[in-house]
């Protein structure tokens, strides 16, 4: 009995004593839900391009201005002053929403804003930086760079279009800039 013992424990500590056998991850890579959701997207942009294509269409008067973050604005009003805002500085704007029709989602709204030390939607944070005091601009943001595919809970619904009348009152500089 002593001596089974004795060989069943060397047999576990030969038997401990070899190396891994590496196993080879599994990798379940899912292309059509890739290629799907790419579609979906691509889909999603060509239908919002064509709807602010209509929208300037309509407006052709103005002269509206291609971002290269995919978004486009015209001048409503333009300020008589030269500084942009920078970061640090703080701002302080009016802004209205509205849907691809031209329907008010949020009225008059009053913000003050960090300039890049808080998180505001996308097409807002670029085209506040577009802005000089005093300028009013129309803004049309594709989904991507508004609320996206979650909008915002409330009014605005997953990947909509939106048009922003932005008037930047007043920036604040920041003493370090």
């Amino acid at each position: 009995m002593k001596s089974s013992f004795v060989f069943i424990i060397i047999f576990l500590l030969l038997i401990s004593c070899q190396k891994p056998v590496p196993r080879l991850p599994i990798i379940q890579k899912s292309v059509s839900q890739v290629e799907n959701t790419i579609a979906i997207n691509n889909k999603l942009k060509t239908e919002q391009e064509l709807i602010f294509k209509e929208i300037k269409k309509k407006d052709s008067l103005s002269n509206y201005y291609s971002s290269k973050y995919g978004f486009w604005y015209k001048y409503d009003i333009k300020g008589n002053t030269s500084y942009i805002p920078k970061k640090g500085d703080e701002i302080l704007y009016t802004y209205k929403v509205y849907n691809a029709h031209n329907q008010l989602i949020y009225g008059l709204t009053k913000k003050k804003y960090w300039v890049d030390k808080e998180n505001i939607i996308e097409g807002l944070q670029i085209g506040l930086k577009l802005m000089k005091q005093g300028d009013q601009i129309t803004f049309l943001f594709p989904s991507n760079v508004a609320y996206g595919f979650s909008g915002d809970q409330n009014k605005i619904a997953v990947n909509q279009p939106l048009i922003f009348k932005v008037k930047l009152n007043k920036i604040n500089k920041n003493e370090s800039n």
